[in-house]
């Protein structure tokens, strides 16, 4: 997982904030609470994150307790996004906690299938990514892009068996392993980023040592881990031997003890040290590593222009086989005329055929001598490729001594890696012929010109990207491939494709051959020289072609055999070079830097996947890589830096491939469960190609025998002499043994056994090939517990009672279903992986440990679609069960429904709309209109009676509710109209309430069961309501008189006691501790003045005598004190009391008797 270090702030040892998210985003909140924080950043590998979080803290719940599950999203902003899986719950009845761990984002990537057909596949095409490994990848997940990606892996092509599995497991397994590379997925950016393991990674200008940061160093040496001398091996046998310069399966590298100065010695008289002539060699290999490779291309592009020769032979006799059978028609019709005309006609037609016969034998001849010249040309080319190895070969290089010498620094491995295949060469001639014209172009391409002088050509060898062809309809990914060209411009193009678009069609791969002449070439091909190499090489190349001729095939050709041979050839040179250089493993103790302030810039330049300089004491300076780091938030200074612990002595570093090297190989011996489960349709099978091998390698042992004794006697004939291998034939049996006659190994002629008596048969180990069985055939073997027992036997029998297969199961298994039928459970079949094997044992997935079966939500077995129980006679089926006739629990199966019975005793099940279209279900009568039961399919539903156990549930009922002598209703409540709003109500503890009238008659209220005081109760009851009546009449008698004061107020006829309207009030006495009196409109109506006025007679006139008044004068609000109509005041208080400001501007005082002053 890529971080950007900077984010993290030196100063701040607190722990991140927790944001919680759903996969889709949606932000949940901000996680409280959270302890016991850990992260494990790791750079090519899952990181981790694991916390704490309780359920209430001081008697707050967690708001986000319940929130925290599976599949939720945590996002930090500098430690990376998570996603949480299997949170546990632990709890003391007091208090409880939630323990969550969380991987890396591109954990989501394990919960998706990856399938991949076998085949060969490119890598990353960022043109055309359909098909590549990455674009299958992204093809599980669109939110993802892809980012960096090392131009090497861009047109790498490696074949696969085929893959079903998690798309996690292949990136950090498989595709690293096979692709030599480093996959990086950035969880931010959401971007697979992939990186060359053959490369050194970039060291970054931070410098470890004891001075700063490290506290102690180890460091050990790996010697098991070198190798000088590398057998490599593909798949099938195929090994380097035709591409390798000194004509080996094997490659040497001895830099290692040049470095060292183990070979600077002279051996015997030679005045040449061993390694000048160990550095001469290596250096003639390399300067003739590109005119080799031209020999061989040039030998495999002849042999794929020899296979498009006989193709076109094979189109010639197919022809000529037309005219002789058109020939030995028309003799046989000569023959049967009768007439002489007829006969002068057939003869005609004879001497025509006979003429075309023999220009068509001319034809075939002149393409018999062009594949007998391309085979000439073969053979020269063999012959200078055997002539160079011949010289460059070890044993031939240097002297006999030399080689004693050497030999002790030669430190052998194998190296089998089965994504180099090419199967068994196809030398059958079927392909697609045409003409082609325009222009062809090689583009992105690893381009390599070679001038092979003695045979007056150039060739070009091609790796890599792209080849198109004018208006051919041809444009492919190129594997390798090589152009031909001739002084006279004659050319031969060659190419073994990946991806293939040919006239409309698409092929995973194939092979190209365009020969005919060219024109108007141009390339970037350029001089390049390196550690005193001179080459000539470049990356596009074009040229312009007429009417040449076109051969397309997707057969296994030589030439497909080569370019995989030159990627295993190359692959293993960069292997060699790594594991020829001793191992060294070490341990760093350091401090924590990452939230050091005085470290901020090693921590800003910090970048996983890169490596630092460290200081290793006496070992010098290495530059390890960091590959993660841990950190603990409760413990801040036990954070953990990861380095990668290991390191090479050729420079000081450690490429990737040292994070891959150990990646486990397949074994080459016969793995049958291979076989058995993995076939895959046009294709030769793996069984196929096992035979083949068992037959070449009789065929090789017999053809390299030696030193074999023949002797005949008495006793029969022996061959083998010594040996423990030997063959005996006597008159009734031919016998072999591999340990000297303990035991036979093959035994062919006449048995004798209790069970079958004497019989004429094989007896072996090993039977392969094409087999015919007689009368009876009997197959077993013993059944193997865990512990190794022998708990019983397995025995397959097939004879005239027919095919028995005892104390065993049948397994079936194509491309896109399983099958498994087995006696102790029954028949079970799917799509998904239903069981696992090793070697050839089958161990179904959906069986736990003690072998019973494990089901689903579903009460399915794991992974299966059906399922026949042999022990209940129960089937289950995860899909459609479909039936047209026939019957069922009963009913008869029609086109669109279930029925059972006739007339009154009808019972139907309706799905279809054929057939009473209206009703899903009725009983009772065949027409359901009348039945006394239906149920229709709008939800519809008529019963002639029914009885209730359980529990009636009616949102709504409508009509009348009769309830039936003796029928009772029982419920907890009555709410009449509603129960929101009730007039009537009875609750469910008894009381009674009503806002309507009880009206009660001709009968009675009876009390029972009532206690001394519950009958007082009752009896003063009875008291209270009949005051309560008097109190009601008496009621009435006030309200009558009320209506008649009413009246006589409403007609203005009432003048005495208290009256109200809506101006006047009446009264004589008025008692209010506060009487107040505001204004009737509220503010904002323009309202400036009002208060309080007294009104007197004075005589007999009406005066307005007093005014308590407010008023906005405009300076403020203002309260007077006057008479309106000019009444004089008296005011006669034993003491009154004045404060604040006195204004008697204007006034006249009169009588005062002391002097006042006033202002």
């Amino acid at each position: 997982m890529y971080l950007n270090y900077a984010k993290i702030k030196s100063g701040q040892r607190k722990q991140p904030m927790l944001r919680l998210r759903t996969l889709a985003g949606k932000e949940l909140g901000p996680i409280p609470y959270v302890h016991d924080l850990n992260f494990a950043i790791n750079y090519a590998e899952l990181s981790t994150i694991s916390f704490t979080i309780p359920y209430q803290v001081n008697g707050m719940l967690n708001p986000l307790y319940a929130a925290v599950s599976s599949f939720k999203v945590v996002y930090t902003e500098e430690f990376g996004i998570y996603v949480l899986t299997s949170p546990s719950k632990e709890g003391n009845g007091v208090s409880e906690i939630k323990t969550v761990t969380g991987y890396s984002l591109e954990y989501l990537f394990q919960k998706k299938n990856l399938f991949l057909e076998e085949g060969t596949y490119n890598f990353w095409n960022p043109v055309n990514s359909a098909d590549t490994i990455l674009g299958r990848i992204l093809e599980l997940d669109r939110t993802w892009h892809v980012g960096y990606v090392a131009p090497r892996l861009i047109g790498c092509y490696r074949t696969f068996d085929q893959y079903d599995s998690d798309a996690l497991g292949f990136c950090y397994e498989d595709a690293m392993e096979k692709y030599r590379c480093v996959i990086v997925f950035d969880v931010y950016d959401k971007s697979i980023n992939v990186y060359d393991a053959n490369e050194n990674p970039e060291t970054l200008p931070i410098y470890l040592n004891y001075n700063n940061l490290v506290d102690a160093v180890s460091v050990e040496e790996i010697p098991e881990e070198m190798v000088t001398k590398l057998h490599l091996y593909g798949s099938d046998g195929l090994s380097v031997r035709d591409v390798n310069p000194t004509g080996t399966d094997y490659l040497v590298d001895l830099s290692y003890f040049l470095y060292n100065g183990d070979l600077d010695i002279k051996v015997g008289n030679s005045n040449t040290t061993l390694a000048d002539r160990v550095r001469g060699w290596q250096l003639e290999i390399a300067e003739n590593q590109q005119y080799y490779t031209g020999l061989a291309a040039s030998r495999a592009s002849l042999t794929a222009q020899k296979l498009m020769a006989e193709s076109d032979l094979v189109e010639l006799n197919g022809e000529m086989e037309s005219l002789v059978a058109q020939q030995s028609v028309t003799i046989q019709a000569f023959s049967l005329e009768t007439t002489a005309r007829g006969q002068q006609t057939q003869q005609a037609n004879l001497d025509r055929i006979n003429s075309q016969i023999a220009a068509k034998q001319n034809e075939i001849d002149t393409q018999q001598a062009k594949i007998n010249s391309l085979q000439v040309e073969i053979d020269s080319y063999m012959n200078d490729i055997k002539r160079l190895t011949g010289r460059l070969e070890f044993s031939s290089y240097f002297t006999q001594e030399e080689q004693k010498i050497l030999n002790q620094y030669f430190i052998e491995s194998t190296v089998e890696e089965e994504t180099f295949v090419a199967t068994d060469v196809d030398t059958s001639a079927a392909g697609a012929i045409s003409k082609v014209s325009g222009t062809v172009s090689i583009n992105a391409s690893n381009i390599a010109r070679v001038e092979l002088s003695q045979f007056a050509k150039t060739m070009y060898t091609l790796a890599g990207g792209t080849v198109t062809v004018g208006n051919a309809g041809v444009s492919a990914e190129i594997v390798r491939g090589t152009l031909d060209v001739k002084g006279d411009s004659s050319y031969v193009l060659t190419a073994y494709l990946g991806n293939t678009n040919y006239n409309n069609r698409k092929f995973s791969s194939g092979l190209l051959t365009i020969a005919g002449r060219l024109s108007r070439f141009s390339s970037d091909i350029s001089v390049r020289t390196e550690q005193g190499i001179t080459e000539y090489k470049g990356t596009r190349l074009s040229f312009s072609t007429s009417n040449a001729d076109s051969y397309f095939t997707v057969n296994v050709s030589e030439f497909q055999q080569y370019s995989v041979a030159m990627e295993l050839y190359d692959f293993g040179t960069d292997v060699l070079s790594d594991y020829a250089w001793p191992v060294y493993e070490f341990s760093v103790d350091s401090a924590n830097f990452l939230y050091h302030e005085k470290f901020e810039p090693f921590k800003n330049r910090l970048e996983l996947g890169k490596a630092v300089y460290l200081e290793l004491g006496s070992e010098g300076l290495v530059k390890p890589k960091i590959i993660g780091f841990e950190l603990n938030f409760e413990k801040i200074n036990e954070f953990k830096l990861v380095f990668s612990n290991r390191y090479r002595l050729r420079n000081g570093a450690e490429s990737w491939t040292e994070d891959i090297r150990n990646s486990t190989r397949s074994s080459r011996s016969f793995d049958a469960s291979k076989y058995i489960y993995n076939r895959t349709a046009d294709k030769a099978t793996e069984i196929d190609i096992f035979m083949n091998d068992l037959q070449k390698g009789a065929v090789d042992a017999v053809l390299s025998a030696k030193n074999q004794t023949v002797v005949f006697n008495g006793s029969g004939i022996h061959v083998g002499g010594d040996s423990k291998y030997q063959m005996r034939i006597i008159d009734n049996m031919i016998a072999m043994t591999d340990d000297g006659w303990k035991t036979a190994k093959l035994a062919i002629g006449r048995f004798a056994s209790p069970e079958t008596g004497v019989q004429w048969g094989v007896n072996a180990e090993l039977i392969a090939g094409k087999l015919i069985i007689g009368n009876n055939l009997v197959l077993q073997n013993p059944l193997i517990d865990e512990n190794g027992n022998v708990t019983g036997t397995m025995m397959f029998q097939v004879d005239s009672t027919g095919a028995w297969l005892y104390n065993s199961r049948i397994v079936l298994q194509s491309n896109n279903g399983l099958i498994i039928v087995d006696p102790d459970y029954g028949i079970v079949a799917g799509t998904k992986l239903l069981f696992n094997t090793n070697g050839t044992t089958v161990t179904p997935e959906f069986l736990d440990k003690a072998g019973s079966i494990t089901y689903d939500s579903e009460g399915m077995p794991a992974n299966a679609n059906f399922y026949l129980d042999v022990n209940t006679g129960n089937a289950y089926f995860r899909g459609k069960l479909i039936a047209k006739s026939g019957t069922i629990g009963g009913f008869t199966i029609a086109d669109s429904y279930l029925c059972s019975g006739s007339g009154n005793t009808r019972v139907a099940i309706n799905g279809g709309t054929s057939y009473y279209s209206e009703y899903a279900l009725w009983a009772g009568a065949s027409n359901p209109s009348i039945a006394p039961f239906w149920v229709k399919k709008n939800g519809d539903f008529h019963a002639k009676n029914g009885d209730f156990s359980g529990t009636l549930s009616a949102a709504k009922l409508s009509g009348s509710l009769t309830a039936l002598a003796g029928a009772e209703i029982i419920g907890p409540a009555i709410y009449v109209p509603n129960k929101s709003n009730p007039k009537f109500k009875v609750d469910s503890a008894g009381n009674v309430s009503m806002t309507g009238n009880l009206t009660l008659s001709n009968g009675a209220i009876k009390w029972s069961n009532l206690n001394y005081s519950l009958q007082n109760t009752i009896n003063g009851a009875y008291d209270a309501a009949a005051d309560a009546a008097e109190d009601a009449a008496a009621a009435a008698r006030d309200a009558s008189d009320a209506e008649k004061l009413a009246r006589k107020i409403a007609n203005g006829e009432f003048n005495n006691g208290t009256f109200i309207n809506g101006t006047e009030i009446y009264s004589p006495t008025i008692y209010a501790d506060e009487f107040i009196v505001k204004p009737k409109n509220a503010a904002g109506y323009s309202k400036w003045t009002g208060g309080y006025s007294m009104y007197g007679y004075f005589g007999n006139y009406l005066y307005k005598m007093l005014s308590i008044s407010y008023i906005d004068t405009g300076f403020g609000p203002e309260v007077e004190f006057w008479s309106p109509d000019g009444a004089y005041a008296y005011w006669a208080f034993p003491r009154t009391t004045f404060s604040g400001y006195l204004n008697f501007q204007n006034a006249h005082i009169e009588g005062l008797s002391l002097e006042a002053t006033f202002g």
